[in-house]
């Protein structure tokens, strides 16, 4: 095992990696879960299976979401890691809002969960959807707590788009205002100055006036 781990990284491994998942699991099980992140050279049904034969959780919950099960993997971080932040970083991680609905509906029923979730998901999830699943009488560690944060995020998040809403408006009068100034310009024209219509110097006719077109395409009439 250790041979193989100083050499993982040769090509000449690579045919071996599904026998590493295997050394690894046996003999060194803080490792595992950066071996099978950094390769991509080992059966994932395999690793599972090992994994699954020791009790592995966390790094079931990897394997089933790289296979594309997130479901599976969030049930059994749930279930079986019981850990409500990092099921919160897992979801994240997978960018998926239908998971977040998931993640509520597997966690309320667990006052830990919905803690957490109480005090980590506004971020990402309008809190009203968690609140209004609590069941009655649910007892919650930190409630008051919990609550006056969410409202107090909801404030904060509130009072950045309405500056971001002025910075906006200003910056859009600002630009409008030069792009006007702009038009207004005086324009010069030569000799080689040519109609866009027909490619004859704006010259080359006694016209009383032309036309500009602010992409630079002249006409004469």
């Amino acid at each position: 095992h250790c041979f193989m781990t100083k050499k993982e990284n040769n090509q000449t491994m690579k045919p071996y990696h599904d026998l590493q998942v295997k050394l690894y699991a046996e003999y060194d099980l803080e490792n595992l879960a950066n071996f099978l992140e950094k390769s991509n050279f080992y059966n994932l049904d395999a690793a599972l299976t090992i994994c699954k034969a020791k009790n592995l959780w966390k790094e079931m919950v990897f394997i089933l979401a790289r296979m594309g099960n997130t479901q599976d993997a969030l049930a059994l971080m749930i279930d079986k890691v019981g850990d409500v932040k990092q099921a919160i970083k897992f979801v994240e991680k997978q960018n998926d809002p239908e998971l977040w609905d998931e993640l509520i509906k597997k966690s309320i029923r667990r006052p830990q969960f919905v803690s957490g979730l109480l005090e980590n998901v506004g971020k990402h999830v309008n809190p009203l959807k968690l609140i209004k699943k609590i069941p009655n009488a649910m007892e919650i560690i930190g409630l008051r707590d919990r609550l006056v944060k969410i409202i107090y995020d909801y404030n904060l998040q509130t009072s950045l788009r309405e500056r971001c809403k002025e910075v906006l408006k200003a910056d859009c009068a600002l630009l409008s205002s030069r792009f006007y100034d702009a038009r207004r310009q005086g324009l010069h024209i030569s000799d080689r100055t040519r109609c866009t219509t027909c490619d004859n110097s704006i010259y080359a006719k006694e016209v009383e006036y032309f036309y500009y077109h602010y992409h630079y395409h002249y006409f004469y009439f």
